[in-house]
């Protein structure tokens, strides 16, 4: 019976170790995206409101608060990981 309960027990590790890594895969692909999608909403962003304050189309408070409510938006995205 003890050779058994060792199998049982190897078979059962190796099942919990390989959800796991099918797990940490996800959430490192998941992680790579939301990356990428919060550097190109703030450059994006950034960019934009440097070109219309630069033509004085944007005054800087309104600049500031746009810089702001971005880095706001990157920060709620990036904790949307947190959920899975």
């Amino acid at each position: 019976m003890l050779p058994v309960s060792r199998r049982l027990i190897r078979k059962t590790g190796v099942v919990c170790c390989l959800d796991l890594e099918v797990f940490q895969v996800t959430l490192s692909r998941q992680t790579v995206s939301v990356v990428q999608q919060n550097i190109i909403f703030s450059l994006v962003t950034k960019g934009l409101f440097l070109l219309l304050g630069s033509f004085g189309v944007v005054g800087l408070a309104v600049a500031v608060l746009a810089d702001m409510g971005s880095s706001l938006l990157v920060t709620l995205n990036g904790m949307r990981l947190f959920k899975v």
